[in-house]
């Protein structure tokens, strides 16, 4: 795993980044990630910029972002990402208590949505079914 910078994929498996404001929760999904032989962590960053910077030049089928994610949010992810056909599907992973959240993040162009409030494995099925190709 990398801190703020990319690192070569190890094997088969789905290629996740992750990026959180939060460094608990960086941790803890960095170790459900690690632990779970359908992915591969490439990198966890703790801002938006770092995070567009960084998928610009690694290989990553899974984003899975905070919507909350300074600077600009994970709006700003989702509109820079938009365009970009190499781009990584994006999951928002977030504790935010907007009821119509799931609806706003899909209308942005993420592919999958996962309230913080649900079990992890649902969103390790969640990444796994983004990669994919669904829309969860």
């Amino acid at each position: 795993m990398a801190d703020e910078s990319d690192s070569a994929a190890s094997g088969g498996g789905v290629d996740v980044a992750l990026a959180d404001k939060n460094p608990l929760v960086l941790s803890a999904l960095s170790e459900l990630l690690d632990r779970d032989e359908r992915f591969n962590l490439v990198l966890t960053v703790k801002s938006s910029d770092a995070f567009l910077q960084l998928v610009a030049r690694t290989r990553v089928d899974v984003g899975v972002i905070g919507w909350a994610l300074p600077p600009g949010g994970g709006a700003a992810i989702l509109e820079a990402l938009r365009d970009q056909p190499s781009a990584p599907r994006i999951v928002v992973y977030s504790g935010g208590l907007d009821p119509d959240l799931a609806r706003k993040v899909m209308g942005y162009g993420a592919a999958g949505f996962c309230p913080k409030s649900e079990p992890p494995e649902r969103l390790l099925n969640t990444i796994e079914a983004v990669a994919g190709g669904q829309m969860v």
